[in-house]
């Protein structure tokens, strides 16, 4: 078990040296020689990513998910929606979500239907972060048809993902 921990230690200051100075520089403008994502690091990228972009003006969102996706994180974020823990597929919709990427939106959808309820939730905040036009459209169809989704219930579960300047008016 040590062995384990001291592994993932290394990992992770493995991770920091290469990827960290990366990452800060992508706020600006996009790193040359790009090295490729190892799947080992793959879960330290995302939530340093993540807590980056949600730390970054938003001149710098655009450079982060563009770097992002030259790093095939969508790919791994997409894997993380069959996992068996609840939390990582969260992560996963949400790192989907702030990449705003229209070819994830199948998916997206597909997980409006999921059991759990906060995926469906999360999956419902990324739709907003894609595209709110379509994203509301697919509300107002949810709302209709589902007593589950109850429009004081949604809206308070999405104001913490779409923040207090989101206009709720459906």
């Amino acid at each position: 078990m040590l062995d384990f921990f001291k592994q993932s230690d290394k990992n992770m200051h493995e991770f920091r040296n290469i990827w960290s100075p990366l990452l800060a520089q992508a706020e600006t403008n996009m790193p040359q020689n790009i090295p490729m994502l190892e799947k080992r690091y793959a879960r330290f990228f995302i939530q340093e990513w993540l807590n980056l972009y949600l730390s970054a003006p938003d001149s710098g969102k655009v450079g982060l998910a563009v770097f992002a996706y030259r790093v095939d994180i969508h790919r791994y974020a997409a894997g993380m929606l069959i996992d068996s823990n609840p939390e990582n597929r969260i992560l996963g919709i949400r790192i989907l979500g702030y990449m705003r990427d229209e070819s994830t939106w199948p998916i997206l959808v597909g997980l409006l239907k999921h059991p759990d309820r906060e995926v469906a939730v999360a999956s419902l905040g990324a739709l907003f972060q894609v595209n709110e036009r379509r994203a509301r459209e697919e509300l107002q169809t949810l709302l209709a048809g589902s007593a589950s989704f109850h429009p004081e219930n949604v809206r308070s579960h999405l104001l913490p993902i779409l923040g207090d300047n989101f206009n709720f008016d459906w």
